[in-house]
């Protein structure tokens, strides 16, 4: 297992700043009550992509922002769930 990798991989896409500023700023939304439970399942979905991407090896893992739906639908099962 690559340790390093694990902390690189973000800095080599090339919109890693858009991308990790749309996490930001879903995060910070996360923190007002029941509107925060929406943004949450939003970025458990975004983490969910993430994860799928990297087990498959893709060469840039981090997911691009489109298709707020099935993120939402992906991390409100995962909400639920937990």
């Amino acid at each position: 297992m690559d340790f390093g990798y694990s902390l690189s991989y973000v800095f080599e896409d090339q919109a890693w700043v858009s991308k990790l500023a749309m996490l930001v700023l879903f995060m910070l939304l996360s923190a007002i009550p029941l509107l925060g439970l929406l943004a949450l399942a939003v970025v458990l979905g975004y983490m969910v992509e993430l994860v799928s991407n990297v087990r498959s090896g893709l060469p840039n893992p981090l997911p691009t922002w489109d298709g707020y739906e099935t993120k939402f639908r992906t991390g409100g099962y995962l909400l639920i769930a937990w």
